[in-house]
Protein backbone atom coordinates (compact mmCIF):
# COMPACT_ATOMS: atom_id res chain seq x y z
CA UNK A 1 0.00 0.00 0.00
CA UNK A 2 2.85 2.57 0.77
CA UNK A 3 4.39 1.28 -2.38
CA UNK A 4 1.15 2.14 -4.79
CA UNK A 5 1.04 5.47 -3.40
CA UNK A 6 4.21 6.42 -3.19
CA UNK A 7 4.36 5.01 -7.15
CA UNK A 8 1.42 7.01 -7.65
CA UNK A 9 2.41 10.63 -5.82
CA UNK A 10 5.79 9.59 -8.84
CA UNK A 11 8.46 8.42 -6.69
CA UNK A 12 10.63 6.45 -9.11
CA UNK A 13 12.19 4.21 -6.45
CA UNK A 14 8.98 3.19 -5.77
CA UNK A 15 7.28 2.64 -9.48
CA UNK A 16 10.62 0.39 -9.69
CA UNK A 17 9.72 -1.95 -6.72
CA UNK A 18 6.40 -2.30 -8.10
CA UNK A 19 7.08 -3.20 -11.75
CA UNK A 20 9.70 -5.25 -10.22
CA UNK A 21 7.54 -7.16 -7.71
CA UNK A 22 4.91 -8.16 -10.78
CA UNK A 23 7.47 -9.27 -12.83
CA UNK A 24 9.29 -11.61 -10.12
CA UNK A 25 6.20 -12.30 -8.09
CA UNK A 26 8.32 -11.29 -5.06
CA UNK A 27 5.93 -9.97 -2.84
CA UNK A 28 3.33 -9.48 -5.39
CA UNK A 29 1.50 -11.81 -7.94
CA UNK A 30 3.23 -11.86 -10.95
CA UNK A 31 1.34 -9.60 -13.67
CA UNK A 32 3.17 -8.51 -16.61
CA UNK A 33 0.67 -6.10 -17.36
CA UNK A 34 0.83 -4.31 -14.18
CA UNK A 35 4.20 -4.28 -14.48
CA UNK A 36 4.27 -2.54 -18.45
CA UNK A 37 2.16 -0.17 -16.20
CA UNK A 38 4.45 0.98 -14.34
CA UNK A 39 7.05 0.37 -16.65
CA UNK A 40 5.85 3.18 -19.32
CA UNK A 41 5.22 5.72 -16.25
CA UNK A 42 8.77 5.20 -15.47
CA UNK A 43 10.02 5.75 -19.58
CA UNK A 44 7.98 9.09 -19.51
CA UNK A 45 10.64 10.19 -17.51
CA UNK A 46 13.19 8.99 -19.53
CA UNK A 47 14.69 6.23 -18.01
CA UNK A 48 16.53 4.32 -20.28
CA UNK A 49 16.45 1.03 -18.35
CA UNK A 50 12.37 1.52 -18.48
CA UNK A 51 12.85 1.43 -22.11
CA UNK A 52 14.82 -1.16 -22.30
CA UNK A 53 12.71 -3.65 -20.27
CA UNK A 54 10.07 -2.26 -22.46
CA UNK A 55 11.76 -3.82 -25.19
CA UNK A 56 12.36 -7.02 -23.81
CA UNK A 57 8.73 -7.42 -22.91
CA UNK A 58 7.69 -7.31 -26.20
CA UNK A 59 10.61 -8.91 -27.79
CA UNK A 60 9.65 -12.07 -25.65
CA UNK A 61 6.57 -12.06 -27.52
CA UNK A 62 6.70 -10.43 -30.94
CA UNK A 63 8.92 -7.39 -31.78
CA UNK A 64 5.96 -4.81 -32.75
CA UNK A 65 6.30 -1.36 -33.43
CA UNK A 66 6.15 -0.09 -29.89
CA UNK A 67 8.97 -2.48 -29.20
CA UNK A 68 11.30 -0.71 -31.80
CA UNK A 69 10.38 2.01 -30.48
CA UNK A 70 11.56 1.36 -26.98
CA UNK A 71 14.47 0.13 -28.03
CA UNK A 72 16.15 3.10 -30.08
CA UNK A 73 15.15 5.50 -27.41
CA UNK A 74 17.26 2.97 -25.25
CA UNK A 75 19.88 3.14 -27.12
CA UNK A 76 19.61 6.80 -27.79
CA UNK A 77 19.45 7.11 -23.92
CA UNK A 78 23.33 5.60 -23.91
CA UNK A 79 22.18 2.02 -22.41
CA UNK A 80 24.56 -0.48 -22.71
CA UNK A 81 22.76 -3.31 -23.67
CA UNK A 82 20.57 -1.74 -25.84
CA UNK A 83 23.19 0.07 -27.77
CA UNK A 84 24.70 -2.94 -28.82
CA UNK A 85 20.90 -4.78 -29.56
CA UNK A 86 19.87 -1.93 -31.41
CA UNK A 87 23.03 -2.04 -33.54
CA UNK A 88 22.67 -5.64 -34.72
CA UNK A 89 19.15 -5.41 -35.49
CA UNK A 90 20.41 -2.58 -37.93
CA UNK A 91 22.68 -4.99 -39.55
CA UNK A 92 20.68 -7.83 -39.72
CA UNK A 93 17.84 -5.52 -41.03
CA UNK A 94 15.31 -6.29 -38.48
CA UNK A 95 15.03 -2.37 -37.62
CA UNK A 96 15.53 0.49 -40.15
CA UNK A 97 15.56 4.49 -39.49
CA UNK A 98 12.41 5.65 -37.99
CA UNK A 99 12.37 8.66 -40.28
CA UNK A 100 15.03 10.43 -43.35
CA UNK A 101 17.21 12.28 -40.46
CA UNK A 102 16.98 9.01 -38.44
CA UNK A 103 19.99 7.22 -40.60
CA UNK A 104 22.24 10.37 -39.74
CA UNK A 105 21.21 10.44 -36.15
CA UNK A 106 21.98 6.61 -35.76
CA UNK A 107 25.69 7.21 -37.40
CA UNK A 108 26.05 10.06 -34.71
CA UNK A 109 24.99 7.60 -31.98
CA UNK A 110 27.35 5.15 -33.28
CA UNK A 111 30.46 7.38 -33.16
CA UNK A 112 30.13 8.79 -29.94
CA UNK A 113 29.87 5.40 -28.33
CA UNK A 114 32.47 3.86 -30.58
CA UNK A 115 30.18 0.89 -32.36
CA UNK A 116 31.69 -0.62 -34.90
CA UNK A 117 29.47 -1.17 -37.98
CA UNK A 118 29.45 -2.36 -41.35
CA UNK A 119 29.95 -0.40 -44.68
CA UNK A 120 27.02 -1.69 -45.90
CA UNK A 121 25.18 -0.21 -42.86
CA UNK A 122 26.97 2.91 -43.37
CA UNK A 123 25.93 3.35 -46.74
CA UNK A 124 22.54 2.06 -45.58
CA UNK A 125 22.37 5.18 -43.22
CA UNK A 126 23.94 7.48 -45.42
CA UNK A 127 20.93 9.12 -46.62
CA UNK A 128 21.41 9.84 -51.11
CA UNK A 129 21.64 13.40 -52.16
CA UNK A 130 19.69 13.28 -55.79
CA UNK A 131 22.03 13.60 -58.80
CA UNK A 132 22.72 17.18 -59.80
CA UNK A 133 21.41 18.90 -62.61
CA UNK A 134 23.83 19.51 -65.40
CA UNK A 135 24.69 22.99 -65.98
CA UNK A 136 26.40 23.91 -68.99
CA UNK A 137 29.95 25.56 -68.29
CA UNK A 138 29.84 29.52 -68.64
CA UNK A 139 32.73 31.87 -69.46
CA UNK A 140 32.41 33.04 -65.21
CA UNK A 141 32.58 29.57 -64.39
CA UNK A 142 35.77 29.07 -62.35
CA UNK A 143 39.09 27.29 -64.11
CA UNK A 144 40.61 24.45 -62.48
CA UNK A 145 43.91 26.34 -62.02
CA UNK A 146 41.68 28.98 -60.37
CA UNK A 147 39.96 26.20 -57.89
CA UNK A 148 43.38 25.05 -56.58
CA UNK A 149 43.88 27.92 -54.01
CA UNK A 150 40.10 27.29 -52.41
CA UNK A 151 40.46 23.38 -52.27
CA UNK A 152 43.61 24.39 -50.10
CA UNK A 153 42.51 26.40 -47.99
CA UNK A 154 39.85 24.31 -47.30
CA UNK A 155 41.92 21.41 -47.06
CA UNK A 156 43.73 23.49 -44.47
CA UNK A 157 40.91 24.14 -42.29
CA UNK A 158 39.65 20.71 -42.16
CA UNK A 159 43.38 19.55 -40.98
CA UNK A 160 43.09 22.19 -38.27
CA UNK A 161 39.58 20.91 -37.21
CA UNK A 162 40.87 17.31 -37.04
CA UNK A 163 43.85 18.67 -34.74
CA UNK A 164 41.17 19.82 -32.40
CA UNK A 165 38.98 16.80 -32.50
CA UNK A 166 41.60 14.91 -31.60
CA UNK A 167 43.06 16.80 -28.63
CA UNK A 168 39.40 16.93 -27.33
CA UNK A 169 39.44 13.39 -27.36
CA UNK A 170 42.40 12.82 -25.72
CA UNK A 171 41.27 15.53 -22.90
CA UNK A 172 38.22 13.32 -22.94
CA UNK A 173 40.38 9.83 -22.43
CA UNK A 174 42.44 11.75 -19.59
CA UNK A 175 39.00 12.50 -18.08
CA UNK A 176 37.48 9.56 -18.24
CA UNK A 177 40.57 7.75 -16.73
CA UNK A 178 40.65 10.04 -13.33
CA UNK A 179 36.56 9.38 -13.15
CA UNK A 180 37.46 5.76 -13.11
CA UNK A 181 39.94 5.68 -10.23
CA UNK A 182 37.71 8.17 -8.27
CA UNK A 183 34.70 5.18 -8.63
CA UNK A 184 37.04 2.50 -7.64
CA UNK A 185 38.38 4.67 -4.28
CA UNK A 186 37.01 3.55 -1.24
CA UNK A 187 34.89 6.35 0.78
CA UNK A 188 32.88 5.79 4.28
CA UNK A 189 30.94 8.96 4.90
CA UNK A 190 30.85 8.44 8.56
CA UNK A 191 34.52 10.07 7.99
CA UNK A 192 33.64 13.17 6.51
CA UNK A 193 31.98 16.55 8.53
CA UNK A 194 29.71 17.26 6.30
CA UNK A 195 29.47 20.76 8.16
CA UNK A 196 32.26 22.28 6.96
CA UNK A 197 31.41 23.07 3.40
CA UNK A 198 29.93 26.23 2.25
CA UNK A 199 29.60 26.27 -1.46
CA UNK A 200 27.83 27.55 -4.44
CA UNK A 201 24.71 26.43 -5.74
CA UNK A 202 25.94 24.43 -8.05
CA UNK A 203 28.51 22.73 -5.77
CA UNK A 204 28.57 18.75 -6.10
CA UNK A 205 26.00 19.10 -9.07
CA UNK A 206 27.89 16.63 -11.79
CA UNK A 207 29.13 13.95 -8.65
CA UNK A 208 24.54 14.04 -8.05
CA UNK A 209 23.60 13.58 -11.48
CA UNK A 210 26.32 10.95 -11.90
CA UNK A 211 24.90 9.18 -8.42
CA UNK A 212 21.02 9.11 -10.09
CA UNK A 213 22.94 7.29 -13.34
CA UNK A 214 24.06 5.11 -11.16
CA UNK A 215 21.00 4.38 -8.87
CA UNK A 216 18.96 3.71 -12.37
CA UNK A 217 22.01 1.40 -13.73
CA UNK A 218 21.36 -0.58 -10.36
CA UNK A 219 25.00 0.66 -8.63
CA UNK A 220 23.91 1.16 -4.91
CA UNK A 221 27.91 1.11 -4.27
CA UNK A 222 28.73 3.27 -6.76
CA UNK A 223 25.40 5.63 -6.44
CA UNK A 224 26.96 5.57 -2.70
CA UNK A 225 30.23 6.95 -3.50
CA UNK A 226 28.77 9.88 -5.94
CA UNK A 227 26.39 11.05 -3.36
CA UNK A 228 28.66 11.32 -0.66
CA UNK A 229 31.11 13.28 -3.08
CA UNK A 230 28.30 15.63 -3.68
CA UNK A 231 26.92 15.87 -0.31
CA UNK A 232 30.47 16.52 0.97
CA UNK A 233 30.46 19.64 -1.77
CA UNK A 234 27.01 20.79 0.22
CA UNK A 235 24.33 19.38 -2.56
CA UNK A 236 21.31 19.09 -0.70
CA UNK A 237 19.80 16.64 -3.25
CA UNK A 238 22.85 14.61 -2.46
CA UNK A 239 22.64 14.56 1.01
CA UNK A 240 18.77 13.97 1.31
CA UNK A 241 19.37 10.43 -1.17
CA UNK A 242 22.54 9.77 0.29
CA UNK A 243 20.78 9.96 4.42
CA UNK A 244 18.32 7.62 3.04
CA UNK A 245 21.11 5.08 1.61
CA UNK A 246 22.47 5.34 4.65
CA UNK A 247 19.22 4.62 6.85
CA UNK A 248 18.27 1.70 4.71
CA UNK A 249 22.11 0.32 3.96
CA UNK A 250 21.85 0.64 0.22
CA UNK A 251 25.61 0.51 -1.45
CA UNK A 252 27.07 -0.43 2.18
CA UNK A 253 26.63 -0.80 5.77
CA UNK A 254 23.77 0.87 7.88
CA UNK A 255 24.68 3.79 9.44
CA UNK A 256 21.67 5.60 11.23
CA UNK A 257 23.55 8.52 13.13
CA UNK A 258 24.96 10.00 9.98
CA UNK A 259 21.81 9.04 7.92
CA UNK A 260 20.16 11.54 10.31
CA UNK A 261 22.37 14.03 10.24
CA UNK A 262 22.40 13.99 6.72
CA UNK A 263 18.69 13.92 6.51
CA UNK A 264 18.28 16.84 8.78
CA UNK A 265 20.82 19.10 6.77
CA UNK A 266 18.96 18.72 3.68
CA UNK A 267 15.62 19.29 5.37
CA UNK A 268 17.18 22.56 6.48
CA UNK A 269 18.22 23.84 3.39
CA UNK A 270 14.47 23.22 2.06
CA UNK A 271 14.10 19.79 1.01
CA UNK A 272 10.66 18.63 0.79
CA UNK A 273 11.85 14.70 0.70
CA UNK A 274 14.14 15.08 3.45
CA UNK A 275 11.50 16.93 5.99
CA UNK A 276 8.99 13.82 5.25
CA UNK A 277 12.15 11.29 5.64
CA UNK A 278 12.40 12.62 9.05
CA UNK A 279 9.18 12.43 10.24
CA UNK A 280 8.96 8.74 8.80
CA UNK A 281 12.04 8.21 10.61
CA UNK A 282 10.82 9.32 13.84
CA UNK A 283 7.07 8.19 13.59
CA UNK A 284 7.86 4.27 13.15
CA UNK A 285 11.34 4.87 14.89
CA UNK A 286 13.43 4.28 11.93
CA UNK A 287 17.09 4.36 12.43
CA UNK A 288 16.10 6.67 16.06
CA UNK A 289 14.25 6.26 18.85
CA UNK A 290 10.92 7.20 17.87
CA UNK A 291 9.64 10.56 19.18
CA UNK A 292 5.94 11.57 18.54
CA UNK A 293 6.80 15.66 18.70
CA UNK A 294 9.53 15.45 16.35
CA UNK A 295 7.60 13.18 14.15
CA UNK A 296 4.53 15.81 13.97
CA UNK A 297 7.23 18.78 13.58
CA UNK A 298 9.13 17.32 10.55
CA UNK A 299 5.51 16.12 8.94
CA UNK A 300 4.27 19.70 9.37
CA UNK A 301 7.21 21.37 7.48
CA UNK A 302 7.56 18.71 4.74
CA UNK A 303 3.67 19.33 4.16
CA UNK A 304 4.07 23.24 3.99
CA UNK A 305 6.57 22.15 1.19
CA UNK A 306 3.72 20.61 -0.64
CA UNK A 307 4.68 16.94 0.20
CA UNK A 308 1.26 15.10 -0.06
CA UNK A 309 2.76 11.70 1.93
CA UNK A 310 3.63 14.12 4.95
CA UNK A 311 -0.14 15.06 4.30
CA UNK A 312 -1.32 11.46 4.95
CA UNK A 313 1.61 11.33 7.65
CA UNK A 314 -0.34 13.93 9.92
CA UNK A 315 -3.75 11.97 9.33
CA UNK A 316 -2.05 9.13 10.59
CA UNK A 317 -0.16 10.44 13.86
CA UNK A 318 -3.57 12.57 14.35
CA UNK A 319 -5.44 9.12 13.87
CA UNK A 320 -2.86 7.03 16.41
CA UNK A 321 -3.62 9.60 19.47
CA UNK A 322 -7.30 9.84 18.52
CA UNK A 323 -7.38 5.57 19.14
CA UNK A 324 -4.79 5.81 22.13
CA UNK A 325 -6.78 8.56 24.18
CA UNK A 326 -8.65 6.89 26.70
Amino acid sequence: GFLAFAAQAGHVPAMWALAERHQTGRGLPVSPERARTWLLQLAKTGDPEAHWRLYVMSSEKLLDHEGIHHLRLAAQSGHGHGLKIYFERLEQGDVLPDDPDGGLRDLALARTHNIPISDRLKELLTPRLPAPTPVAPTSAEPTPAATEPALAELGAKIAEMQTHVDELLGETRTLRDELRQRDQQQVDPSSIDFSESKPPIEAGAADYQRGLEALHNRDPVLARKRFTAAAKSGHSGARNNLGLMLLRGLGGPVQPKTAIALLQQAAEAGSASAAESLAAAYHYGIGVVADRQRALGWYELAATRGSAPARVGLQRLAAAQTHSTP
